[in-house]
């Protein structure tokens, strides 16, 4: 992607003259002309700073980024694990301090089979000093974990969806492992969706295991923003059991507008539910006004989990700052088109003043005292949109035309709103908007 920067006009979002930072690659199913066959091939051949452009198809295939690069993929683009000894379809690993990489738009799937769960994640992110944002990916890892993160400083998921599935058949293989696995790692997730694979269904061979947790972290930072995770369903065996929603040791776990729901049991099952969160050691959560973490009901419904399962020095703070939303209406899956309008909807706090804020960059998040939130956009080339006021309901919108210049192709601009007075103030998402043709 090319990062240059906007400047504001009335109801559009105009181009300043400025050069594109690094050269475009483009990828397509069997290569061609300029056009490399593979997504890993582009990367290797990249230069930091490089935008690879990947047209639909399928992409089978395995390959590592340790530099920085932009993978901008066009609806319609696969990325699936083949069925051989990789460590991920994805990987990132050994990003400098001030790299990026931005991987956007792609569907990413996991293999199928029986392998050793622990190395078969969809994505590996492993020793990252610099930034990795994920941006509206759809991943279905199976029974295998969506994301598997250590030591990486900065990780933002915007926009996307991890939903396990599970298939299982062997016996070998019984164990549904963790969506998000996390050590020693900072998140950041906005607007996402994450479901735990359930538990093995009637088909299976398998008599043990459970379903997948959503989120497993250990020594990490989190922040959920609108956002929501689920433990993966119990099996059709009593011996099959849900999964939670977190699972956090000597974490820091913040919700805003979010939520942690507890695997319920199989329907029509005895089967019971579990724990929204289940936290140990010196571990933090904080839930704004407008989160909850909630425990699975039982299959048959007779009964709810308790929410919380707390050990160790672990404290909730409740009733916090409530946030302010922002969600992002864009055609093609948070995209937006050359000519057509891209629209901002705002949820927050009724009668909330937001100023509407955008730059090509993000830098490392500044607080302001007394604010809750950060501001994740870089004071170089900050622009300001707009203002919107929210209704009596919370709800406000913006909307712009992008111009339909060819140049434009390839931008993507950060976005996140500040909401200055009112009974809330705070800093709202942050979300990515990529430009396409």
């Amino acid at each position: 992607m090319r990062y240059l920067p906007f400047l504001a006009l009335p109801g559009v979002f105009a181009l300043a003259a400025a050069p594109a930072l690094g050269g475009d690659l483009f990828v397509a199913p069997g290569g061609g002309p300029s056009t490399f066959a593979t997504i890993g091939a582009a990367v290797a051949a990249a230069a930091p700073g490089d935008n690879i452009f990947v047209a639909p198809g399928l992409y089978v295939e395995g390959f590592t980024v340790n530099k920085s690069v932009s993978i901008f993929a066009e609806p319609g683009a696969v990325l699936r694990h083949p069925f051989s000894p990789l460590p991920a379809p994805l990987m990132v690993r050994d990003l400098a301090a001030g790299g990026r990489v931005v991987i956007s738009g792609l569907r990413i799937e996991g293999t199928v089979g029986s392998l050793p769960a622990t190395l078969y994640p969809t994505i590996r992110l492993i020793n990252n000093a610099g930034l990795v944002v994920l941006h509206a990916l759809d991943v279905n890892p199976l029974h295998f974990s969506a994301i598997i993160a250590a030591n990486s400083a900065r990780v933002l998921l915007l926009d996307s969806t991890f939903i396990g599935t599970t298939g299982i058949v062997d016996i070998n293989a019984c164990q549904v492992m963790t969506l998000l696995q996390l050590d020693d790692t900072t998140l950041y997730a906005s607007n996402c969706q994450m479901v735990g694979a359930p538990a093995v269904g009637p088909e299976s061979t398998c008599y043990y295991g459970s379903g997948g947790t959503g989120i497993r972290a250990y020594d990490s930072n989190v922040v959920l923003a609108n956002s929501t995770v689920r433990g993966g369903m119990g099996g059709y065996l009593q011996s099959l059991a849900a999964g939670s929603a977190l699972r956090v040791s000597d974490a820091h776990i913040e919700f805003r507008a979010s939520s942690a729901i507890g695997g319920s049991g199989m329907p029509g099952t005895p089967g019971g539910g579990w724990y929204g969160a289940s936290a140990s050691g010196s571990s933090v959560l904080i839930l704004s006004v407008t989160s909850s973490i909630v425990g699975g009901k039982q299959g048959d419904g007779s009964s709810i989990v308790p929410a919380l399962n707390l050990s160790g020095s672990t404290y909730v703070v409740e009733n916090g700052v409530l946030f302010p939303e922002l969600d992002v209406v864009v055609p093609a899956d948070h995209v937006g088109s050359i000519g057509q309008p891209v629209v901002f909807a705002l949820t927050g706090h009724p009668d909330d003043l937001h100023l509407l804020f955008l730059s090509p960059a993000i830098d490392a998040p500044i607080k302001l005292p007394f604010v809750p939130g950060e501001l994740w956009l870089s004071l170089t080339g900050l622009t300001y949109l707009g203002s919107v006021t929210l209704d009596g309901a919370g709800v406000g919108g913006w909307s712009a035309i992008v111009p339909n210049q060819p140049a434009l192709i390839g931008l993507a601009a950060f976005c996140q709103t500040f909401a200055p007075i009112g009974p809330t103030p705070a800093f709202g998402n942050l979300v990515l908007v990529p430009i396409t043709g």
